[in-house]
């Protein structure tokens, strides 16, 4: 949970992810657009998930442990994970370039068809999309830069 002395967000890095170039990136990257915009709160406070992460261009894995307003980044990807994204470096990052209207992730702009043509194409992959459809949604929110 988020520290309820302050109701602030909680986002850290374990031990194991101190040395994970990517796990650090996207920490700064959430906690850079909840003091940006502090209405993405909500939705880390929503998300009690476990996302897995792979760059396989750059052999990087990682999970993204999420319980209702803490985020736990940890190096290698947890047998529990409920989602998984598997992509190249580049793709993963960009996706904290996706628009976001009316809630949701925009695909009908520059970002949004390149990420909707990696997808179809299968050179992005996302396991559990069907079954955490809500769950990705407040990730895009999250890492959306927009």
């Amino acid at each position: 949970m988020a520290d309820p002395a302050t109701d602030e967000p909680e986002i850290t890095l374990s031990d194991s992810a101190m040395e994970n170039g990517l796990a650090i990136m996207l920490s700064n990257l959430i906690r850079q657009n909840i003091a940006d915009k502090p209405e993405k709160f909500a939705d880390l406070k929503r998300l009690c998930i476990d996302v897995g992460i792979e760059a396989y261009d750059i052999d990087v894995k990682l999970t993204m442990s999420f319980d209702g307003g803490k985020l736990v980044f940890r190096d290698g990807i947890r047998e529990n994970a409920q989602v998984l994204i598997v992509a190249d470096s580049d793709s993963i990052l960009n996706l904290s370039l996706i628009s976001i209207r009316f809630g949701l992730p925009w695909l009908f702009d520059k970002n949004g068809m390149e990420f909707a043509r990696k997808f179809f194409s299968g050179s992005l992959k996302i396991k559990g999309m069907v079954t955490n459809p809500m769950a990705l949604v407040r990730l895009t929110r999250l890492v959306s830069v927009t």
